[in-house]
């Protein structure tokens, strides 16, 4: 709701631009939104970083595994070292299954056994210096709960400072700019319906219970964008994640009455927050219009 109302007030910049008073109660609003914007990139930028980094790292650690098993094995059939041989073998689904400390021992077990046979491996797709890459992958590997200590701190400040900057936004709503409205009632009838529109919803949704938000993602050229990622995080801490559809949306529904960060990250365009603030059950269109970032596709 924050930034639709701030768009209410770009369309009507006209009627109170003059005005000292709403003037710097927008600019508060702007600010607000800059800074809500802020931390909320920085959320997501910790969060998908650790993400990607684990996911990139876990894949390669597996691979590497996979090529040293394979090599040894090799070596111990040519040489009929069945027991090296036996013990050599590692399956994909027993690595993949492994939660991250299961994966690093058992990676490290692996070497142990192949690192002794390098100078004889090199026929087989291994040697001394594929072996010193697959012990610095197992090193540098960190479990989740090992995730650098600053990144979490910036993941919970950031979060800190979004709940901080919505408790003062919804101050500045509710005694000025709401206040500050009252003049226009009756000389500018359609700037003041449209905000108190969107800060007390219509009486006919009186009877209903849970929030709808429908999300529609496009690019500059009006066309949908399909698999953004979408994320919903509430203040009270629920979290959602879904991808658009072929036609750029994707509708939450039975959302309880809440103030809600909505995220959109599609890769080669620039990540997109917006706030949706409802104390009334209702239905709320939001849309994002992605710009790619300069020198994609």
């Amino acid at each position: 709701m924050f930034q639709t109302l701030l768009n209410v007030m770009d369309d009507f910049n006209s009627v109170w631009s003059a005005n000292p008073a709403l003037s710097a109660a927008v600019t508060s609003l702007t600010n607000y939104m800059d800074e809500l914007t802020m931390a909320s990139n920085i959320q997501i930028a910790n969060t998908k970083g650790i993400t990607h980094n684990k996911i990139k790292s876990r894949a390669l650690l597996i691979e590497m595994a996979l090529q040293h098993s394979a090599a040894c094995i090799s070596y111990a059939a040519s040489i009929g070292d069945t027991e090296l041989k036996g013990n050599s073998k590692i399956l994909y689904s027993t690595l993949n299954r492994a939660n991250d400390i299961l994966l690093t021992n058992s990676c490290q077990s692996l070497y142990n056994l192949v690192n002794p046979h390098a100078a004889s491996l090199s026929d087989f797709g291994a040697d001394a210096t594929t072996l010193n890459a697959f012990q610095n992958a197992i090193t540098s590997y960190m479990p989740i709960g090992q995730l650098p200590l600053n990144a979490i701190i910036a993941k919970k400040a950031a979060t800190l400072k979004i709940k901080t900057i919505i408790n003062n936004t919804k101050i500045l709503l509710k005694e000025q700019l709401d206040n500050l409205m009252q003049q226009y009632k009756t000389s500018e009838p359609d700037f003041y319906n449209q905000y108190m529109g969107l800060r007390h919803p219509a009486h006919s949704n009186a009877r209903r219970k849970t929030v709808d938000i429908k999300i529609q993602v496009k690019d500059t050229n009006n066309n949908p964008l399909q698999h953004a990622e979408i994320t919903l995080t509430a203040t009270k801490g629920a979290k959602r994640h879904k991808l658009s559809k072929q036609n750029g949306t994707h509708h939450f529904e039975r959302l309880k009455p809440d103030t809600y960060i909505i995220t959109v990250y599609l890769p080669n365009y620039i990540t997109q927050t917006q706030s949706i603030s409802t104390l009334a059950p209702q239905t709320l269109n939001v849309v994002f219009v992605m710009e790619g970032v300069t020198g994609s596709g």
